[in-house]
């Protein structure tokens, strides 16, 4: 598996009234693609910002989602994208497009729920939080710890490319071993 992409968003929360406040796209390299923050059409409530750490003031200059649509859908079309609960982000990219009008065809893209992966394959089909998976595979894997906190869009990003390169790796020695 190479060239592909990883997201992750940060929100203003989790119900259909939700928008995106941050967004972040690495290739399967590590290289950073896109990394911004979003300012949002209605303010940051406090539990959002509990969470993320993203305040109304971090985005108040921040370019509106419709100035980083065409960026993103053009780098969803060219390539697989993995996302550590992917149902959830890309309800969040159709919702905060449809606050501009704009449209989000899903099905011009390809999407891989790492989440679903990582939790059928290592923990009997129970959702893990991205934490958990990530600090499972850098056990596993020896790699360095991210230096980012979690929660932040650009931080998931590299946490969820750590639990693909982990699951890659057992992939490969299951293979070895089914020979």
């Amino acid at each position: 598996m190479s060239n592909y992409i990883i997201l992750d968003t940060e929100t203003t929360g989790l119900d259909n009234t939700a928008e995106i406040v941050e967004i972040s796209v690495i290739n399967d390299q590590g290289e950073v693609l896109l990394d911004t923050l979003i300012k949002p059409t209605k303010p940051i409530p406090g539990d959002a910002t509990a969470i993320h750490g993203i305040t109304n003031e971090m985005v108040a200059e921040a370019p509106t989602y419709d100035q980083v649509h065409h960026e993103l859908i053009a780098l969803l079309e060219q390539h697989t994208c993995y996302i550590y609960n992917s149902s959830y982000d890309t309800r969040l990219i159709r919702q905060t497009a449809g606050l501009y009008g704009l449209q989000f065809d899903s099905s011009k893209c390809s999407f891989s729920c790492v989440m679903e992966d990582y939790s059928d394959r290592f923990n009997d089909s129970y959702w893990s939080k991205l934490t958990h998976a990530y600090h499972h595979a850098i056990s596993v894997t020896k790699a360095e710890p991210i230096t980012l906190k979690a929660h932040r869009a650009l931080a998931d990003c590299f946490m969820t490319l750590e639990v693909i390169k982990f699951m890659e790796l057992e992939e490969e020695q299951s293979d070895k071993e089914g020979l």
